[in-house]
């Protein structure tokens, strides 16, 4: 139950980050990511991972 609130929160809030700062929904614009925002690259994978229930991150 804790992991099925947290989980889609956390994707919510870095989609809401992502439309918040680029202002489109377009993926052709969220290239390099990774360098320009790597907090939120590492919480968006960590928890795209948990969403597809991979091992350890229950």
């Amino acid at each position: 139950m804790l992991s099925h609130g947290l989980v889609p929160s956390a994707l919510f809030l870095c989609v809401g980050v992502l439309y918040d700062q680029l202002k489109t929904r377009l993926v052709t614009y969220y290239g390099g990511l990774v360098s320009t925002m790597p907090n939120l690259s590492t919480i968006f994978s960590s928890s795209t991972l948990a969403n597809m229930s991979s091992p350890g991150t229950h």
